[in-house]
């Protein structure tokens, strides 16, 4: 599903967004994936050490 189409969850927009809206919505998204990549990257270095199998941020 693309992020400009899809209201993400806990926001007030409905799937009948304007432009800007859209564009928000998909810049919030990009911003989300990065900054949990980021954050949880350091975890999932731990994660794989103490497992010791890779695991990344999405498992």
């Amino acid at each position: 599903n693309p992020f400009s189409y899809v209201p993400r969850p806990l926001s007030s927009h409905s799937d009948h967004m304007t432009f800007l809206q859209r564009v928000k919505h998909m810049l919030i998204a990009f911003s989300q994936n990065f900054l949990c990549d980021v954050v949880y990257s350091p975890y999932a270095t731990l994660a794989s050490e103490f497992l010791q199998r890779e695991v990344t941020v999405q498992d």
